[in-house]
């Protein structure tokens, strides 16, 4: 699982033509975990950003 954690943010972090590459190697089924998991990922890091916002606002 971290393996696929480090994985995942490296393809976050990667230009948006580099994420096709890598789901190449993963079949249909773990793809659709893969991108679960990326969605997951995108709707935690806005949720932290947010967060980390608001708590710079309020000093």
């Amino acid at each position: 699982n971290d393996l696929i954690m480090l994985m995942m943010i490296q393809q976050l972090m990667s230009p948006s033509g580099n994420n096709n590459n890598n789901s190449n190697n993963y079949n249909n089924n773990s793809n659709n975990n893969v991108e679960k998991q990326k969605q997951e990922n995108i709707e935690y890091i806005e949720k932290i950003k947010k967060e980390t916002l608001e708590l710079l606002e309020d000093d």
